[in-house]
């Protein structure tokens, strides 16, 4: 077994281990009847009213539902006795609006079917862009990857819709390579408009100057907010973006928040010797802006610079694995990130590993890949933060290993867009055959 193959099966095993301990769990779906309750009442023409206890000032992330709110009452009609509040955008709710008219018990069925359909859709779409048989042992692979991811795991679990976003984001990437643009932007402008991060994207599209895309993106997230306001009304658009949208840009310092924001202000608050679980040490605005200013710091550096230093001479397959590199790091710089929001890094990871195989990558390169991994596919790093917590011995060392997570991705996208070199093979529009990696297992 080479170094390659002997590196990669090491990435599997933590990811492994967790999936055979619970081979058949319970599936919770807590998060998909949040979803449910608000799509009821938007099926009701009660869209203005679904950030009732949201819009209060405080972050309403954590936040249960009181019982005497629209959302609360609508979920108990629905066999549901707590329900958190919701916290999307009014467009989730919108699009669920037909699976609302069903049961929950039937609708989560439904909805579970759709994260499966997901994860397979993924696997397809990497398949076509690695060059690989979409029935073979690469495929079964990235399907086992996948599978077995904790963050993916998670989201079926909660029932999340961050599968469906990482398959926004897979879409985005294979219809671009295709030559797509249209569709690629479309798809990804309603990614935007259900979670807000992925307006990341604009970034390289200005660099590259892309018009097109960039038309087809702001005319669909356009016509997005306009079926929002006719569906929930204009006056829940503007209570999510003047009323929740601010609360939840501080971020919460939660251990099983994995960003940098959480981390630093859990750092600060271990520095000052207080108990940091539960957390209640108020914290001061100015170290929530310090955590902002390190996260866009972060990202001018590691994204948008070398993106711009390579602007003029970038091939497809690099524009692509730049998309996905991305997609890794939103959920490192945004305010709040649970496991599941690192799904999105799978495509970029699978892409690298990819590319690991076919170019042969130096030693440490390739360690630094299998670290990441590791660390953005397992539940080791929140396990560790987990138990160093609860310790109530460890306060700077467990918020010092808050950074693991967020700094993994940062460091896996640094390592490879400061890398981004012309490759005449894969130069201008050309769509690459038979695919962007041309891997063969």
């Amino acid at each position: 077994m080479d170094r390659y193959k002997l590196a990669l099966l090491l990435a599997f095993i933590p990811c492994i281990i967790p999936r055979l301990v619970h081979l058949a769990p319970r599936i919770h779906m807590n998060d998909f009847e949040v979803y449910y309750s608000a799509a009821v009442l938007a099926r009701q023409h009660q869209g203005a009213a679904i950030y009732a206890g949201a819009d209060s000032g405080k972050d309403a992330q954590l936040e249960w539902a009181d019982p005497s709110t629209p959302i609360a009452l609508t979920a108990k009609q629905a066999g549901v006795d707590k329900v958190r509040l919701y916290v999307y955008p009014p467009i989730l709710a919108d699009l669920l609006i037909p699976l609302s008219l069903a049961p929950l018990a039937a609708a989560k069925v439904v909805w579970t079917i759709i994260n499966i359909s997901s994860i397979l859709l993924i696997v397809f779409m990497l398949t076509r862009m690695m060059g690989l048989s979409t029935i073979g042992p690469g495929a079964l692979l990235l399907l086992l990857g996948l599978v077995f991811s904790s963050p993916v795991y998670s989201c079926v679990f909660w029932g999340q819709v961050t599968l469906l976003l990482t398959l926004c984001w897979m879409f985005g990437m294979y219809g671009y390579m295709k030559g797509w643009r249209a569709a690629s932007a479309i798809v990804l402008a309603l990614a935007t408009a259900i979670k807000l991060t992925p307006i990341l994207v604009l970034f390289p599209i200005l660099v590259w100057k892309d018009w097109k895309w960039l038309r087809a993106f702001t005319v669909s997230l356009l016509a997005f907010f306009i079926v929002m306001s006719a569906i929930s009304t204009p006056y829940a658009l503007t209570d999510y973006f003047l009323h929740v949208v601010p609360s939840m840009s501080r971020g919460i310092p939660e251990f099983a928040n994995h960003t940098l924001a959480a981390a630093i202000q859990y750092l600060y608050v271990a520095l000052h010797g207080v108990s940091i679980f539960p957390m209640t040490f108020p914290i001061p605005d100015g170290v929530v802006k310090v955590g902002k200013a390190i996260s866009l710091t972060a990202l001018l550096l590691i994204v948008i610079m070398p993106l711009y230093r390579c602007r003029k001479n970038l091939s497809l397959r690099d524009r692509i694995i730049a998309l996905a590199l991305i997609a890794m790091v939103s959920p490192a710089i945004a305010p709040v990130s649970w496991i599941h929001a690192y799904a999105v890094c799978y495509p970029a990871i699978a892409l690298l590993w990819g590319e690991a195989f076919v170019r042969r990558i130096s030693t440490s390169k390739l360690i630094l890949l299998t670290t990441c991994s590791i660390v953005l596919n397992s539940i080791a790093m929140t396990d560790v933060i987990e138990g160093l917590v609860h310790s109530g011995s460890h306060r700077v060392l467990a918020s010092l290993m808050m950074f693991v997570t967020p700094l993994a991705a940062l460091a896996l996208a640094s390592s490879r867009f400061y890398e981004m070199r012309l490759d005449p093979i894969y130069g201008g529009d050309a769509v690459p055959q038979p695919g962007l990696i041309g891997l063969r297992m």
